[in-house]
């Protein structure tokens, strides 16, 4: 790598562990609007019925949405060395990603879970 794209930056900060995973649940509808990466999509849900003696049917969807788990280490600070090539191909997307999903209403900002807001992240 040469140029621009390997111009090192250097710094200390806090660690974000990130991690994706489906989060599955109960719906009541036979599809859903799911964001992957931002874009929404249509997605087929699982249908279910349950029976008991006397009773009607009683029909459910599981479902299944892409969310991320985002959590601040403020135990210790870490020292970093980025390339600007790393910088604006993984960690800009990522933040980008995070901020989509909370705009989609993916995941929602909470502290205890060291979840930001989106201002919180476009300061960072």
């Amino acid at each position: 790598m040469v140029g621009a794209d390997a111009d090192v930056y250097i710094g200390n900060s806090f660690n974000i562990k990130m991690g994706s995973y489906w989060n599955v649940d109960m719906r009541a509808s036979a599809t859903s609007n799911v964001f992957t990466d931002g874009v929404p999509q249509t997605e087929n849900n699982m249908r279910l019925t349950t029976s008991t003696s006397g009773e009607s049917d009683v029909e459910f969807f599981i479902g299944k949405q892409k969310a991320v788990s985002v959590i601040k280490d403020e135990s210790e600070t870490t020292a970093f060395f980025y390339t600007q090539f790393h910088i604006l191909n993984t960690l800009i997307p990522n933040y980008e990603s995070i901020i989509a999903n909370i705009n989609n209403g993916v995941i929602s900002p909470n502290p205890e879970e060291k979840i930001f807001t989106v201002p919180q992240y476009e300061a960072n």
